[in-house]
């Protein structure tokens, strides 16, 4: 791996991580961050997950959450939702390299590409809320990206 690439791929992980992680946990639950508590503890966990009209997966990692922190902690709750974002961003790098596994630039492409969507606007904002859009981004590209490596196989 050549200096460049590892510098690059260097201050990707930095600008991917300071702008999802810097000051995480700063404001207080905005509503539909609210809306994935599990909240009325009457109702068994199960019932709440099934009655919910979104997908799972923002309910249960928020209920994962609250069983581990043992609370609504703004900063620990949104924590997996930056993870996610910012695995999300290396997912594309990856992806990307494979797209254009053939072209001499590729290694720029897929930086390029990663940076964009490391700093796009939307992403960073899903990437900081308790809400499923990160999550979704990354099983997507999860998807994409064996998709593209059966495909190499074939």
């Amino acid at each position: 791996m050549n200096y460049f690439k590892r510098l690059s791929i260097f201050f990707l992980i930095v600008v991917t991580i300071f702008l999802r992680f810097d000051n995480l946990g700063y404001s207080h639950f905005y509503g539909d961050e609210t809306k994935t508590f599990y909240l009325d503890k009457t109702k068994p966990a199960l019932e709440f997950f099934l009655d919910q009209r979104k997908g799972p997966i923002q309910f249960l990692v928020s209920w994962i959450t609250e069983k581990i922190t043992g609370g609504y902690n703004e900063l620990f709750h949104r924590i997996p939702f930056a993870i996610a974002s910012s695995l999300a961003v290396l997912i594309i790098y990856h992806l990307i390299l494979r797209i254009f596994e053939h072209e001499s630039k590729k290694e720029f492409i897929a930086i390029l590409a990663a940076y964009l969507f490391s700093i796009s606007g939307f992403f960073v904002a899903f990437g900081r809320t308790v809400q499923y859009q990160s999550f979704l981004i990354l099983f997507v590209l999860t998807i994409v990206s064996g998709k593209q490596i059966g495909r190499a196989h074939v």
